[in-house]
């Protein structure tokens, strides 16, 4: 897993690209993170948001995090997170594991699945 944090990052950010949704404002979108750290996640949404709005993103079967918008593009959204940061890095590793188990799994690549499962 490629690490694309720099040095100066507070916490180490990790590409996790999860299908989720973003609440902000009332509004519910369908998004999609990119990399997320304790510290903050960058989600691509297309969704107008504010800098200093509040949203939160919910990742089916891992569950949700919410932070305040820090930077604002035309296909993505910035969010920094202030509390939690432990249920974040639980976040991660979860991830991290689930993904690992993928890898490490018997199964070829073009492996008929049901349900994410290998058949």
């Amino acid at each position: 897993m490629k690490d694309t944090g720099s040095d100066q990052r507070r916490h180490p950010r990790h590409d996790i690209p999860m299908a989720g949704f973003l609440h902000a404002g009332g509004v519910v979108v369908p998004c999609r993170v990119q990399n997320i750290s304790a510290g903050g996640a960058l989600v691509e949404v297309e969704a107008h948001l504010r800098l200093g709005d509040w949203a939160t993103i919910k990742i089916p079967s891992f569950g949700s995090m919410t932070g305040r918008v820090a930077r604002v593009t035309s296909t993505f959204v910035g969010l920094s997170f202030s509390d939690g940061e432990a249920a974040i890095d639980a976040f991660i590793l979860e991830w991290l594991a689930l993904n690992k188990q993928g890898a490490d799994s018997d199964a070829p690549d073009d492996a008929p699945e049901k349900d994410g499962q290998p058949v």
